[in-house]
């Protein structure tokens, strides 16, 4: 993104257009320039921060309708969720095969039953 494309807001806008004459073009792309900068460290500041950097937010994608039938993968999500839910005694270790049971037998029987719903569910609507 060219430095020119930066938007700094009304206000800094009319600032900088009242201070024209007194400042040199120098200065005023290095203002800009160091907008952007600012800018790019924020926004990359907050993706580091963002949930998806993490794996229990990525692997909780098995409970996603309209990767239902992705079964293999889902389980190994599933799974995984699973073991950091025991390691923080969350869920006991002889509750899982249980779990994976159920969830394998639930997910089967939504595939047969109701795929189109889940294949078409809408995350925005629904």
């Amino acid at each position: 993104m060219g430095y020119s494309k930066v938007d700094i807001g009304f206000t800094t806008e009319n600032a900088v257009k009242a201070v024209r004459k007194n400042v040199s073009d120098k200065q005023l792309l290095d203002f800009r320039l160091s907008c952007r900068n600012f800018l790019k460290a924020v926004v990359a500041k907050l993706l580091n921060k963002t949930a998806v950097q993490y794996p229990l937010a990525n692997n909780l994608a098995f409970l996603d309708p309209r990767l239902l039938s992705d079964t293999d993968k889902n389980k190994t999500r599933l799974k995984f969720v699973l073991r950091l839910l025991v390691q923080c005694n969350r869920v006991a270790e002889s509750d899982v095969d249980e779990i994976l049971r159920q969830h394998s037998e639930c997910a089967a029987s939504m595939i047969d039953n109701e795929r189109d719903r889940f294949v078409n569910f809408d995350p925005v609507k629904s």
